[in-house]
């Protein structure tokens, strides 16, 4: 299942009863988890036992393009799980 990135913010601002969440700092920490995962799976650990980060991450976003596995991995993984993006 997809949850945008914008609406996992919201989500976790509700459940820590805050407005927002910083864009900025969210944004950061998901690139460490990102990276971390992908690093992990190029290690070779399976799929199956990595932070499954892609199913967070818009392949069309800025953030995408920041991430050292590339929007091409988001992109197959997002297939592989036949993740639809609204």
């Amino acid at each position: 299942t997809f949850v945008n990135f914008k609406s996992l913010r919201i989500k976790l601002a509700n459940k820590f009863k805050c407005n927002v969440t910083c864009s900025l700092t969210s944004d950061i920490f998901m690139i460490r988890v990102s990276e971390a995962a992908y690093e992990e799976y190029m290690s070779g650990l399976g799929l199956e036992l990595i932070t499954p980060f892609w199913r967070t991450v818009d392949s069309n976003s800025n953030l995408a393009k920041k991430l050292e596995c590339g929007v091409d991995f988001i992109i197959e993984q997002q297939e592989k799980e036949e993740i639809q993006l609204n």
